[in-house]
């Protein structure tokens, strides 16, 4: 019997293949940074549909959301799960930690309640039902402000319209919200972490709007509503020189930097854009990786792979946004203990100094890398991906 599969068809996937569209020399050269794995850990046996990480730069855990609706708990100090827990019976669709309280963690699920997590006892502490008698409130996103004062919520299109709900944690009481800024799902929700008073949602709608939530209605407190013409999966909040901007990352998998004083994009990059300076050749499988920081520095750093169809020539590296010229420019290479990456990255988190990363992959491996200067260039050769042998069909 003859094979479907011919020598021709083998060399031509091998041909597509996604790899470095330079030399490994030019490649070390123009990735400066290396971020060496120095810590892995498997949280799950599962695989992650989509995970969520929140790194505590005030303690000594990250916390990540399973796609089987369980919260995991991990110690940074000696890289363990510390516990895991499941606080909902629908999804966990956010999670926050106390800004006041950094054994405190906060989960939202689409049930419409938000519980609260202590650490130190390893139980529930309070639930907060923003259910209402006329409608069920299921919560996509929710954030608290600096001062800890105050919860906010978004939620999913009811009817024709989508809430973004205020609570009161001192009062334990609703303080009300906002109904006329979004036409579909909120997916995500941020205050500014410089300043309590500014509250920023992302909605299926494709807007991202920015809200002043000391003002007295909602028209009022609406100061920017930016069009970003796709749907933010998550943004972060950069404030630099007393000036704020949005790092926005859409579902076409392309980063966007917004000017929120003034309300345009400063700058957008598509996944071309991403694959080129990543230095790849093939942009289908090339991705950003949402991540989760509080400070940039000087020019935002985001993390990016390829491997998202195939993963057996993937590759993990930071890129850098130069703002003067508009340009994403190579920055760093993240170099695995394995000879490549089994899984794409699901999300990330950068410490305050950006000298450490924390990443979680599909296949449920949490890994810490930390900035090496002085590497080798055997470190960097030893993550290289061997090429594949083409394979007689029959």
């Amino acid at each position: 019997m003859e094979s479907s599969t011919s020598h021709g068809d083998v060399a031509e996937d091998f041909s597509f293949a996604d790899k470095d569209v330079c030399s490994t020399e030019e490649i070390q050269s123009k990735f400066c940074n290396r971020y060496i794995e120095v810590e892995s850990l498997k949280i799950t046996t599962k695989n992650i549909k989509c995970s969520p990480l929140l790194d505590n730069s005030h303690s000594n855990y990250f916390v990540s959301v399973l796609s089987d609706k369980s919260v995991v708990v991990v110690d940074k100090q000696i890289f363990k799960v510390h516990s895991s827990y499941k606080p909902h019976e629908k999804e966990v669709t956010d999670i926050k930690f106390s800004p006041v309280d950094p054994f405190i963690i906060f989960t939202s699920s689409l049930e419409g309640k938000i519980t609260l997590w202590d650490l130190r006892s390893n139980k529930i502490e309070k639930h907060i039902d923003l259910n209402q008698e006329e409608n069920n409130m299921p919560v996509t996103s929710f954030d608290i402000p600096s001062h800890g004062k105050l919860l906010c919520a978004g939620t999913e299109l009811i009817g024709t319209d989508s809430f973004i709900l205020f609570w009161d944690l001192r009062g334990s009481k609703n303080l009300g919200g906002y109904f006329e800024s979004h036409s579909d799902d909120i997916s995500y929700i941020k205050f500014n972490p410089d300043n309590p008073e500014v509250l920023a949602s992302a909605g299926s709608d494709g807007l991202i709007n920015i809200f002043d939530v000391t003002q007295s209605s909602e028209d009022k407190a609406l100061l920017y509503s930016l069009n970003t013409e796709d749907i933010v999966s998550c943004f972060c909040w950069r404030n630099e020189n007393k000036k704020s901007n949005i790092l926005a990352f859409t579902d076409v998998y392309s980063v966007q930097l917004w000017d929120t004083e003034e309300g345009i994009a400063s700058h957008t990059f598509s996944r071309d854009n991403i694959a080129k300076a990543l230095n790849r050749n093939l942009s289908y499988e090339c991705y950003p990786v949402p991540i989760s920081i509080s400070k940039f520095g000087k020019n935002p750093i985001i993390l990016a792979g390829s491997g998202l169809e195939h993963c057996d020539s993937s590759c993990l590296r930071t890129l850098e946004i130069n703002e003067k010229n508009g340009t994403l420019q190579p920055h760093g290479i993240l170099v695995s203990k394995d000879e490549n990456l089994t899984s794409i990255t699901q999300t990330a988190s950068f410490s305050e100094d950006l000298k450490d990363i924390t990443t979680i992959r599909e296949d449920g491996i949490a890994s810490l890398w930390r900035e090496k200067f002085s590497s080798t260039n055997e470190a960097f050769k030893s993550s290289k991906v061997k090429k594949k042998k083409k394979i007689n069909p029959y």
